[in-house]
């Protein structure tokens, strides 16, 4: 593959969603429920296969300024039918369904959709493996108003993966948030001020303002959100487990290049490990 270069940046960019049909060619059908971690670097070593620079830099850097960088891409959870046994997964059909977010330049798609399009796709731990053949990858439109940047937009989202948010406490680890807590609104609008502000190399006055602008509220469903408790790293002296929710709706309003942000590159913490993958519903 004819590896295409291209200058990076943050106001030429957009969401950038393609939605990737795998096909389950192993003899073996079981992935680990933690398939998160596994996932995330086999979409790395994909990217590294054909931009050895964009990986690492993906990998190691991220955008942003100073000790805030982030990674601006992100992925859905795996969709497929499967049954439970213990921690494992175990899919009853050979083809699944994955989302995968970037926040890129218009000249990358052409790039990004070839670079999955054939490609194996390996989920791997210690006890399980299955390898799939992305067979097709397909754009998804973002419905979001031709409009200019700092126009507000009301929109109505719902995680594709699980939506991980909270605050750091005195130790400097986060307690976790859930849809159902009072703070969660804030927490989802502090961190995606923070994003933005360290992307677009704002000043906290900047942030700030953004934040205050930012209205985020839960729109809870018929059944209560499902929580989900993720182990990343699992097995090895870096595991660290966070937890997360789906399973309700957030009513936003927030100006279009943010939002555009979050379809990107994901809301909440941990977007690069396949966490707040978010899929637009409508515009009020």
């Amino acid at each position: 593959m004819t590896v295409v270069k291209y200058q990076y940046d943050v106001y030429l960019s957009y969401p950038m969603r393609f939605e990737l049909t795998l096909t389950n060619i192993a003899d073996s059908n079981v992935i680990g429920f933690n398939y998160h971690y596994p996932l995330s670097a086999a979409i790395y070593k994909i990217i590294h296969s054909a931009d050895s620079d964009y990986a690492a830099f993906l990998h190691e850097a991220g955008y942003g300024q100073g000790l805030k960088k982030f990674k601006l891409f992100t992925f859905s959870q795996l969709e497929t039918p499967f049954k439970i046994k213990g921690d494992r997964l175990v899919m009853t059909t050979t083809e699944a369904r994955l989302q995968v977010c970037f926040f890129l330049p218009l000249a990358a798609e052409t790039f990004i959709k070839g670079l999955f399009q054939n490609r194996e796709l390996q989920i791997a731990d210690k006890y399980s493996k299955v390898t799939f053949l992305i067979s097709q990858v397909a754009g998804i439109a973002d419905m979001l108003p031709a409009a200019d940047p700092e126009v507000m937009v009301t929109t109505r989202l719902k995680p594709l993966s699980p939506l991980v948010t909270g605050k750091k406490n005195e130790r400097g680890n986060y307690d976790y948030l859930l849809p159902r807590d009072a703070e969660f609104p804030y927490w989802l609008a502090h961190n995606l001020a923070g994003k933005w502000a360290s992307v677009y190399e704002k000043n906290d006055e900047q942030m700030e303002c953004l934040k205050r602008s930012i209205s985020v509220n839960v729109e809870l469903m018929q059944k209560p959100p499902q929580q989900r408790l993720i182990t990343i790293k699992e097995a090895t002296p870096e595991e660290t487990k966070i937890k997360g929710a789906t399973r309700f709706v957030l009513q936003t309003r927030m100006p279009k290049e943010v939002l555009e942000l979050a379809l990107g590159a994901g809301m909440g913490l941990y977007n690069a490990m396949g966490m707040g993958c978010m899929d637009i519903l409508k515009r009020f």
